[in-house]
């Protein structure tokens, strides 16, 4: 994890001198299915080393004074499909959500990140009937209130065949 502090901080630093102030990373994801779409991004399948990484990544943005985005909430881990390229549903119950899917959200809100990207995934276990970045359930519930997240809250592409499909943008 002290490579990925480095890392970030290293890139913070050449963003800053570019005057770029916000970076829309890291990638929080956790690869948990086979053909996972976002795999090649995320830092690890196992949510403790992912957890890590994005705690160190966090820290490191922050060393270098660019703010961070963990994304892509509550966690694409279980998607074969990128949703900028169609609509997905993760079928994961809840205390598979919690078990693999928020642990790095929670290291990224502890270590302190500014913004999270919320996705445009249908959590059927958490709410039947909207997108991720259309739940109040999912943003104000779970974001908010279940994890303690008090930063900006952003989404994913508004352009994005998930949040396209939805009519409602």
């Amino acid at each position: 994890t002290g490579t990925v502090r480095a890392s970030a901080r290293s890139s913070a630093l050449a963003l800053r001198s570019l005057g770029v102030t916000v970076t829309l990373a890291p990638v929080a994801d956790v690869p948990s299915v086979s053909g996972a779409a976002l795999s090649s991004r995320s830092f690890s399948s196992a949510p403790r080393l992912a957890s890590n990484a994005i705690r160190s990544a966090v820290r490191g943005w922050r060393a270098g004074g660019v703010a961070s985005t963990a994304k892509h909430f509550p966690g694409l881990g279980a998607a074969r499909t990128n949703t900028d390229d169609a609509p997905v549903t993760i079928r994961r119950s809840r205390s598979q959500l919690e078990a693999s899917d928020l642990p790095p959200f929670r290291a990224a809100i502890r270590a302190g990140v500014p913004l999270v990207m919320v996705g445009h995934a249908r959590y059927r276990a958490l709410d039947p009937n909207r997108i991720a970045s259309q739940s109040p359930v999912i943003i104000q519930d779970v974001l908010r209130k279940h994890l303690g997240f008090r930063g900006v809250v952003v989404t994913d592409s508004m352009e994005a065949e998930a949040s396209l499909a939805t009519g409602d943008v």
